[in-house]
């Protein structure tokens, strides 16, 4: 027997009786105490066959108009009528609250990337993670997949496991105005960024230069294209960039102004010298302070968007100096998330000439 056949409920109401003919009149003399349940509708037709429920009282009338306890009407007399809630009428939570074991807590957050549902299960979750991860695909139509591993790798992918679904792991993510191309296996996605790349992206202005070295499958460079920026994107994980491509096609944004790269970003770098650029977007954040002082050295004074780690027990201004020889002002300086207890993301904003006069 198929543990879901027992996720059920009887719901105990009062309800007029009409016929068809009647309706009109019933709804009318009811008026405003008509009862409103989430996912029941208040006019019930008796012959119908619902999904979420059924009529377990029995009536020869076409309709039930559910009502408020205490109604009264000379004409039309409530009566109690037994409804049973099924497995397709619970939310996701409400199923696994009465499923799992009681010391088992729901998962109460997940990020939705497309057609993809992804869960962190904690130890005690990942011993019912076949249920959990069945019972959220039914109720969203998703993939349902879980971390099994942390980010070790340049391409800041991470290890994951299918619990509900179709096991393929490429979708189409909507953010704001742009489609985005995501294999989810192979490539890095962070909607949690999501307002930030838009407060980025209205930094920009159409015919300005971005160069994005660490470009992933274009959350940045893809709203810069569309804007009308001439873009030059990088990235090391060829898979990244196929999906960027993809991107370019699906948006139908002009491929003439951007130019892609699959290199590392020291040799994206080299190509790039000599050229105007107007911003430079560093997103790699255990890495990016490493390619400051190569870009202090830029000409025409680009502006520098730097997002990095550090430590919540260090003084952020003098991490930067030991990891670059760079004196900053803190007034460059914002912290954009709490990425752990002990580590937060910032964001250094800056252009390429005050870079050059805080060398050490």
């Amino acid at each position: 027997m198929d543990v879901m056949d027992d996720v059920k409920s009887v719901l105990c109401l009062k309800a007029l009786e009409a016929s068809n003919e009647r309706a009109s009149d019933c709804i009318q003399r009811a008026g405003a105490s008509i009862r409103k349940i989430p996912r029941i509708p208040s006019i019930i037709r008796v012959k119908k066959k619902y999904s979420t429920f059924r009529v377990l009282t029995d009536t020869s009338h076409d309709l039930l108009v559910l009502v408020n306890e205490g109604f009264s009407d000379g004409e039309y007399v409530p009566i109690n009528v037994e409804l049973e809630l099924c497995y397709e009428y619970f939310t996701y939570s409400e199923v696994l609250r009465r499923i799992l074991p009681e010391e088992v807590q729901t998962p109460s957050s997940f990020e939705i990337v497309g057609s993809i549902v992804h869960l962190n299960l904690d130890g005690e979750q990942m011993k019912h993670k076949n249920i959990i991860g069945r019972v959220v695909h039914d109720k969203t139509g998703k993939t349902v997949i879980t971390k099994i591993g942390q980010i070790s790798n340049a391409y800041r992918s991470f290890d994951l496991e299918v619990i509900g679904g179709d096991p393929v792991l490429e979708t189409i993510h909507r953010e704001g105005d742009i489609l985005f191309c995501i294999d989810y296996r192979s490539v890095y996605w962070c909607s949690k960024l999501q307002s930030e790349r838009a407060i980025l992206g209205g930094k920009f202005k159409a015919g300005e230069v971005l160069c994005d070295p660490f470009c992933g499958v274009g959350p940045v460079s893809l709203p810069a294209l569309k804007k009308g920026c001439r873009v030059y994107s990088n990235d090391l994980n060829l898979r990244a960039i196929e999906c960027l491509e993809k991107s370019i096609k699906i948006n139908r944004l002009d491929p003439r102004n951007i130019e892609i790269f699959n290199l590392s970003a020291n040799e994206f770098l080299e190509k790039m010298a000599g050229r105007k650029i107007d911003h430079f977007f560093l997103n790699l954040p255990e890495h990016s302070l490493d390619y400051l002082r190569r870009i202090s050295a830029w000409g025409g004074n680009p502006l520098v968007h730097c997002y990095f780690f550090c430590r919540s027990n260090e003084d952020v201004v003098q991490y930067i100096f030991s990891r670059t020889g760079l004196r900053v002002d803190p007034g460059m300086l914002k912290v954009v998330r709490k990425v752990s207890p002990s580590k937060y993301m910032y964001k250094l904003e800056t252009s390429s000439l005050f870079l050059r006069r805080g060398l050490g």
